[in-house]
């Protein structure tokens, strides 16, 4: 039968309606996985920090607080006032929130499918494609997640575009909503939001040039005029609650105006417009469209292309796990494979050719725009523990199905794709239950700790902004540039403001999400690496919510054996390296904790001057 028959890949025994119902049983599986995450599973830990974050400032929104006035935050409002409404809807129960989350990667599931059909309607390799987000995105997080909602929102977006170009009549005001829909995702997460509409409008824009059949340059402004009146409108509320100007401090200047103009202009840059994005988005439509040429045949393609996928994934596994170091030559390789592109491109008669084609760039460009969006989280977060975003998936389905669409005959790229799902989702599914469920979830209401007005979570309380500005001073002061500093919880606010480099390969990674399973491990790492510095933020979440007991590092009086407490920030705790053991022989000695029984034999109270 030809259903059956994987190298045919063909639709012709499955309608539509069958179709849509298998998909949505996938959805259906998506959202009972990020429930099973949340409430069963009890082999899970939730990585915690950045929940209590956004749980701690929807709850302050839900109270009437306005953000950046009221209290700071680091990112653009929007999963703050999504998960507030869901509080004053349903109520503070954890519930509500994981099944708001089991509500997107639902419907992240459909919005994948409806964009891929628009592209290629070939619902085998289209299904096959889906199965990952069984066991991703939400499932990994299964709770209000900035990442996630952010490309939710460009997912979104991207269908009611496609709607609106396929459709047989169309009016301006459909692109004006497009317009609109584009600019969402900035207010989820400010990063995705720029990279999103940045180049989803420089897209549209070249689409409007070369492929007038796709998209008029008319049609184009009434989209740009869209994208520019919600944050107009955001703006002016600022504007008009005097926050606009702590809005402009907390997310774009933050964290400090003490900061050298120049590193910290070039940080923002960085942050926020990476230049690694940048070239990775010319780079990589550059080297698309040199493939696009009639010098290559397509047999040469169907072995190239292909190839593009699994290098990117193991290079990023090998970078996050086995070699830290090469986490960041990735950035290097792509600055010279970009520059090699380029030069071939020039050197060639490419851009001729693809004048004479430009009734398919649309399609090239699409593509490009999901990898923009999703590469700084793809080489942040994928890796063979399950980390892999949403958006990665449709960036793989439209490069596959483009493919398909202008190489028909290629079967390399047909059997690849059509196994590149279930391969990914067998992967995912065996590294799922990587942690333990929490009491915090157990018991239902989402913040128990809370005083009055006084928070004690992990996330920003309402001096958070000025005693990270003490932080700040104090290393200006005290720590000296080539002083190797570790945050405890990673506060990757603090390596970018200071200008420095978290020096354990794990916060690296991640470190705004840094608290080590096991503190002796911690500090283990910490000698090795001849970390001086230990910051320890105080006001962390009650011990029993918390995935290690920190409490020793907390406590004035309980200090390591090889660190001291130096000074005391009212939020912070600042340790300083205080000695070196030696042997009778004055040879120093290697201390090894990993291997010690009594966790805490090597702590002990000490009496020292603290700087208050």
């Amino acid at each position: 039968m030809n259903f059956f028959n994987p190298l045919k890949l063909n639709s012709e025994n499955i309608s539509s309606r069958l179709a849509w119902g298998i998909v949505s049983i996938i959805g259906l599986l998506s959202a009972f996985f990020v429930y099973y995450q949340a409430f069963i599973n009890d082999e899970r830990i939730l990585v915690l920090l950045d929940f209590t974050y956004f749980v701690e400032h929807a709850y302050r929104i839900y109270l009437g607080e306005m953000p950046y006035k009221d209290f700071g935050l680091a990112l653009t409002p929007g999963i703050f006032l999504i998960q507030a409404g869901v509080f004053k809807l349903f109520g503070l129960n954890a519930h509500a929130i994981v099944l708001h989350a089991c509500f997107v990667s639902f419907f992240v599931v459909l919005l994948n499918f409806y964009i891929m059909n628009k592209l290629h309607k070939n619902y085998v390799i289209n299904i096959s494609l889906l199965l990952p987000l069984i066991f991703t995105g939400q499932a990994i997080f299964p709770h209000a997640w900035y990442n996630t909602e952010s490309l939710f929102f460009c997912l979104i977006a991207l269908a009611y575009l496609l709607k609106v170009l396929y459709s047989q009549k169309k009016a301006y005001w459909q692109f004006f909503v497009v317009g609109i829909l584009i600019s969402l995702p900035f207010f989820i997460k400010q990063n995705v939001g720029i990279f999103f509409q940045f180049f989803m409008l420089l897209s549209l824009f070249l689409v409007s040039q070369f492929s007038k059949k796709e998209l008029l340059f008319k049609e184009f402004l009434f989209i740009l005029t869209g994208s520019v009146l919600i944050p107009v409108i955001f703006i002016v509320t600022l504007f008009m609650s005097g926050a606009l100007d702590d809005f402009y401090y907390q997310v774009f200047q933050f964290p400090s105006e003490t900061r050298d103009p120049i590193t910290q202009i070039g940080g923002i840059i960085k942050a926020y417009l990476s230049y690694e994005a940048i070239i990775s988005y010319v780079g990589v439509i550059l080297l698309w469209l040199f493939l696009c040429t009639p010098s290559l045949s397509y047999r040469t393609k169907s072995y190239i292309l292909p190839l593009f996928a699994p290098i990117i994934f193991f290079m990023t596994y090998l970078a996050s796990f086995r070699y830290p170091d090469l986490y960041f030559a990735t950035h290097t390789i792509t600055i010279f494979f970009t520059t090699i592109v380029v030069i071939v491109f020039f050197f060639s008669n490419t851009y001729q050719f693809l004048i004479n084609k430009s009734g398919q760039l649309f399609f090239i460009f699409l593509p490009m725009v999901l990898l923009v969006t999703s590469i700084s989280l793809f080489l942040s977060w994928i890796s063979f523990a399950g980390y892999i975003e949403n958006m990665y998936f449709l960036l793989i389905a439209t490069v596959a199905i483009n493919t398909i669409r202008f190489f028909p005959n290629l079967m390399t790229w047909k059997i690849f794709y059509l196994f590149f799902g279930l391969l990914f989702s067998i992967h995912s599914f065996i590294n799922l239950p990587i942690n333990k469920v929490l009491p915090f979830l157990l018991h239902g209401i989402t913040y128990e700790a809370t005083i009055k007005d006084k928070l004690e979570g992990l996330g920003a309380s309402g001096d958070y902004f000025p005693q990270m500005e003490k932080l700040f001073q104090f290393a200006d002061k005290h720590i000296k540039k080539i002083d190797k500093v570790v945050t405890l919880p990673g506060e990757d606010p603090f390596y970018y403001a200071t200008g420095r480099i978290p020096p354990l390969a794990y916060v690296q990674a991640n470190p705004h999400t840094f608290v080590p399973h096991n503190v002796n491990w911690f500090l283990q790492q910490c000698l090795e690496e001849k970390v001086k510095w230990i910051i320890v933020k105080k006001r962390l979440q009650n011990q029993n919510y918390i995935y290690i007991d920190i409490t020793p590092l907390l406590k004035p009086n309980k200090i390591p054996k090889y660190y001291n407490l130096y000074a005391d920030l009212g939020l912070y705790y600042i340790y300083k390296r205080n000695r070196v053991p030696v042997s009778k022989n004055g040879i120093r000695v290697k201390s090894d904790f990993r291997n010690n029984k009594s966790e805490w034999t090597w702590f002990k109270d000490i009496n020292s001057p603290i700087i208050k």
